[in-house]
């Protein structure tokens, strides 16, 4: 229902799933609490595409285990991974990039 909406509004979705996923495996959690909180946000993600929210890429760089520089290009694997590499993604994101840069960029007076 929230994907429902932010697709109505035309409101951008930034997941940094790069905080979770970048987790699993490294002991400072049970893998099982990480795995459930993986499955939701690849639900979100698969829900988000589908709907055509405006999604953009975001790290949260310099989280536990998301080193800056690294931490996009961590978020772009894991968007890869569960949506699949393909040129429509890459427009997906271009789009939802442009979408912030538009809503966010610093006014100059």
């Amino acid at each position: 229902e929230t994907m429902e909406i932010m697709a109505e509004n035309h409101t951008l979705y930034v997941p940094t799933a790069a905080t979770v996923f970048n987790l699993l495996g490294c002991g400072r959690f049970p893998d099982e609490e990480i795995q459930t909180i993986m499955d939701t946000i690849e639900a979100s993600l698969h829900n988000a595409w589908d709907l055509k929210v405006p999604t953009a890429l975001g790290s949260d760089a310099g989280a536990y285990l998301v080193p800056h520089g690294q931490g996009i290009i961590d978020e772009h694997r894991i968007f890869q991974d569960i949506l699949g590499a393909s040129p429509e993604l890459e427009e997906w994101l271009t789009q939802g990039e442009a979408l912030l840069k538009e809503r966010f960029q610093p006014h100059r007076t």
